[in-house]
């Protein structure tokens, strides 16, 4: 069954698409924890053939302006992912605004924990590929003319404001050697590269797998910013890949594994990015990433708990421990690599904290 809430989507979708036997497959289901961004994918419950697309929802209008913006100039140029056709906004609680997205037929990447042979066969050669999938990907994405885009969010008064987002939160964590951090951060900010085509979060979760190749989905923080964005995103995102693979007490002895895949998908990628990456540029924002990724790690807000549809979800305080448990050491060692401030390898000690935003 379909609520009214979800009815009063179904009607905007109707209205704008121009298709009366538009229908809802599956309710909504939230994705992120505060469960402002769902995915719903598209039926018929007449004649009509079921619409090839899924709906995104977001909090806000000029997030899914900003959204559509950067997918659709992307797929014009030939980049692999698919469009937004269309957006619009609905005042209910599902959400401020939605999009209509191209359905990208084919299996995401994700991270397996089936223990069959043949399965553990193929998530090894998974592992194996993703630096170079990542790598080509995100050099790829930063070749694109990034002017067309940006002038299109400013037309539409979408932009983003990618240092902000990662500073706010940053500065908002406090804990045994914070302000050391924060205080090297403020010195050490380098004069960033020329701007590229950023998507943010690109890790292997955001990456299907179809006929024509790997598409690249979810462009809700994308703007324009400095390469070493998206490269301090996809390092760390690769240091995870043992510790997820083998949570618990056994993941610490895969960390090998993610420093490797790691350092592998960097020097693939500045041997086809279009210019030189700077150390020191990528480690300050390897630096900011990791403190941004504590701020939400460490965050403990009773609100986040429950998805815009008012059903609960799994407590985000618990989830929230887990994560900080299994990403705190890489992030810890990661600081004190580039900043020489040196933290507790464990959170139980270091007493951090994500204040409210």
């Amino acid at each position: 069954m379909v609520d009214l809430q979800a009815d009063d989507l179904l009607l905007a979708l109707r209205q704008a698409s121009g298709e009366p036997g538009l229908s809802l497959q599956a309710g909504p289901r939230p994705l992120n924890a505060d469960g402002t961004v769902q995915v719903v994918r598209l039926g018929s419950t007449g004649a009509l053939p079921a619409a090839p697309a899924v709906v995104r929802l977001c909090d806000r209008y000029d997030n899914a302006t900003r959204e559509a913006v950067i997918a659709n100039y992307l797929n014009r140029v030939g980049f692999p992912t698919p469009p937004v056709l269309l957006t619009g906004s609905v005042g209910d609680a599902l959400g401020g605004a939605w999009l209509l997205i191209k359905l990208v037929p084919g299996p995401g990447v994700r991270l397996g924990s089936s223990r069959r042979p043949r399965e553990v066969f193929r998530l090894i050669r998974s592992v194996r590929a993703r630096p170079a999938l990542l790598a080509d990907l995100t050099a790829r994405l930063h070749t694109v003319d990034p002017e067309p885009a940006r002038q299109d969010l400013v037309r539409t008064d979408s932009g983003f404001d990618w240092r902000e987002f990662l500073w706010d939160r940053a500065t908002s964590v406090s804990g045994p050697g914070a302000a050391e951090i924060i205080e090297w951060l403020e010195l050490n900010e380098p004069t960033p590269s020329p701007l590229v085509l950023s998507h943010g979060d690109l890790h292997i979760e955001n990456v299907v797998i179809s006929a024509d190749g790997p598409q690249i989905i979810d462009w809700g923080i994308g703007c324009l910013a400095p390469p070493a964005r998206d490269v301090a995103c996809t390092m760390f995102a690769l240091l995870t890949t043992g510790s997820r693979l083998a949570p618990g007490p056994t993941g610490p002895a895969f960390a090998a594994l993610g420093r490797r895949l790691s350092g592998q998908f960097l020097r693939r990628y500045q041997a086809r990015a279009p210019f030189g990456l700077s150390t020191d540029e990528l480690n300050w924002h390897r630096v900011l990433y990791s403190m941004n990724r504590l701020f939400w790690a460490a965050l403990d807000d009773d609100t986040l708990t429950t998805a815009n549809l008012g059903e609960a979800l799994a407590p985000r305080a618990g989830r929230s421990d887990e994560t900080l448990k299994r990403e705190f050491p890489i992030h810890a060692r990661t600081i004190s690599d580039i900043t020489g401030v040196r933290l507790p390898r464990a959170p139980s000690t270091a007493g951090w904290k994500g204040f409210d935003r």
